[in-house]
């Protein structure tokens, strides 16, 4: 299934993408539990089954993703013709699959292919960095290049972006082996890692600057959806394609991760306790012959059969 939070009615509602219909769960969950199931009271029901926020209904597991089932057969015999609960996915404004994530966790330096491109040594554990919540925007939604304020290093002209497939976690754990892993795992989705080049390199491998130069509101494209774990049988073996304009900058596959998904999420349940909604990234493939980011610039960030994250580049005014 693929998953998406969308707007409708000035309102965040959690749906589900079935031929290019998306299906609001919670409204058609209300027309089932009335027409069907004769419920008396569905909408309190429907709040409970299928709760309205994403990481909510991340968080009520194999439950909520079992009556999203029922849900899309009862659309689908209904031949979506249920008023109000289903629209048409190209006039829908679909935002990040989880606008908020609780955690934001991206990897660096995970693929050997470009590792050896870079001339970095081989990390001895997954690197990462935890991005902020307000840095999250959706698909087709703008990538702005600040222009800053008063204070140095708040102003950037080079904008470079990495494509990295993202693993969604499902429920609640630490300590997690390895062994275990997609127990944890709800599924995927696409991050497109943005970073201030010219602030980047006003003091390199400092920390402080490298959580700066990534740190503007827009530098983090998530979407534009969630597909369960169940459609993607083999994470491993992904085509990973960038696009600028329509033309193809760089391909990769996660074939090329040095450190699996089963490992990250290992080595960050022993740091960190990962909840539901909570995302990671498998950090990003060789990036091409790499041009800042202008404006009026298109980019394209597709895990091949997964997703297509499109997002546009313009100025802050």
């Amino acid at each position: 299934m693929k998953f998406v939070t969308f707007e409708e009615g000035g309102r965040l509602r959690v749906g589900v993408v079935v031929d290019n219909n998306v299906i609001d769960l919670n409204g058609a969950c209300i027309s089932y539990l009335s027409k069907v199931k004769k419920v008396t009271n569905p909408e309190e029901t429907a709040c409970r089954t299928v709760p309205v926020s994403m990481v909510e209904f991340i968080a009520a597991g194999e439950p909520a993703l079992k009556a999203a089932k029922e849900i899309i057969d009862y659309v689908e015999g209904e031949k979506f013709n249920v008023p109000g609960a289903v629209f048409p996915l190209e006039k829908v404004k679909l935002k990040a699959p989880i606008p908020r994530p609780p955690k934001i966790v991206c990897i660096g330096i995970n693929y050997e292919d470009y590792r050896q491109i870079l001339g970095y040594p081989k990390p001895e554990v997954p690197l990462f960095f935890i991005r902020a919540q307000s840095t999250v925007i959706g698909p087709d939604e703008p990538i702005v290049i600040p222009k800053g304020g008063k204070w140095p290093g708040t102003t950037s002209k080079c904008l470079f972006q990495e494509w990295e497939f993202t693993v969604v976690i499902g429920k609640k754990g630490k300590h997690i082996p390895k062994e275990k892993a997609y127990d944890y795992i709800f599924g995927y989705t696409m991050l497109v890692d943005v970073t201030a080049h010219d602030i980047e390199m006003i003091q390199p491998g400092h920390v402080l600057y490298q959580q700066r130069c990534k740190a503007f509101d827009s530098f983090c494209p998530i979407g534009p959806w969630i597909v369960t774990k169940d459609e993607v049988p083999d994470p491993h073996n992904v085509k990973m394609i960038r696009k600028r304009n329509g033309k193809v900058e760089c391909e990769s596959s996660t074939k090329n991760l040095i450190f699996k998904i089963p490992e990250i999420l290992e080595f960050l349940s022993d740091i960190m306790t990962l909840e539901p909604g909570d995302v990671f990234t498998t950090a990003s493939p060789p990036a091409g012959p790499e041009e800042g980011l202008q404006p009026g610039d298109v980019i394209e960030s597709i895990a091949e059969g997964i997703v297509n994250l499109r997002n546009p580049v313009i100025l802050e005014k």
